[in-house]
């Protein structure tokens, strides 16, 4: 059969049992040598698969077919103790002792008794902006992950506690009769889950903690999504904190 330039053809690539794989019996050409010299070492078959770009699965076959014992996992080498110890003295943990085989480990039986090593240390500006930097390139190389967890998000009920404010408005709701949805998943451009929506005023309460929202002047998020939401019809109003404390039902009808 001949193929024309630009002319495309559909070829049936799922594996049936029974198929051949395409690449049996082709191995990659490696250091078999090295390979052997440096487990013997000590050096992990994880270790010298990723320095030498195969599988540590491809290490562990090649190890096997040169009658190699195969270490457990679990056991120490040389190599694992100083990747420990690095790891360790990056966290500024200093375990006080050697690690040696089949020692006790430094936090056995000590389970919901340890604080993270870098508990209470905040993050420098410049690992915020690394990890902002991190996350922007990520999402522009993998769009399909920014619609899946928003996709996800939009599922999620959170915070899972309402606030005291929250309930005292879901209360007045509740006295004047008026149906109401929590959480509800408003899909706008900045989507997010509204504190109430009631569905027979087409209107979003969002009940702003001071602290949170950044009381009097809002975060600029916040004006964003009302900005959004009346562009999609909705209503909204917006209530701070210091004002629901002192709100009675009376006040909460007028504002309706």
């Amino acid at each position: 059969m001949v193929i024309e330039e630009g002319e495309h053809i559909s070829v049936d690539t799922e594996f049936k049992k029974g198929m051949i794989p395409y690449n049996k019996g082709m191995k990659k050409d490696l250091d078999l040598e090295y390979i052997k010299e440096q487990y013997l070492n000590k050096k992990s078959a994880c270790s010298l698969g990723k320095e030498l770009n195969v599988s540590e699965k491809t290490i562990r076959n090649r190890l096997k077919d040169m009658n190699i014992k195969i270490r457990d996992k679990s056991e120490s080498t040389p190599y694992k103790e100083e990747k420990i110890k690095a790891t360790q003295f990056k966290k500024g943990i200093n375990l006080g002792f050697g690690f040696k085989p089949n020692h006790q480990t430094w936090n056995k039986d000590k389970k919901g008794l340890q604080e993270a090593w870098n508990k209470g240390i905040p993050a420098t500006e410049q690992s915020k902006e690394n990890n902002r930097k991190a996350k922007i390139k990520y999402f522009l190389s993998h769009p399909e992950a920014k619609l899946k967890m928003k996709e996800q998000r939009s599922k999620q009920i959170f915070p899972k506690k309402d606030s005291k404010i929250e309930v005292k408005i879901q209360g007045f709701l509740e006295t004047l009769g008026i149906d109401y949805l929590k959480h509800k998943y408003m899909n706008i451009a900045h989507s997010y889950q509204c504190d109430i929506f009631i569905p027979s005023l087409n209107l979003v309460i969002e009940c702003d903690g001071n602290y949170w929202h950044k009381y009097p002047t809002r975060r600029d998020i916040d004006n964003i999504r009302t900005d959004e939401l009346i562009k999609h019809g909705f209503k909204v109003l917006r209530l701070w904190e210091i004002d629901i404390i002192n709100m009675d039902l009376n006040k909460f009808k007028e504002l309706l």
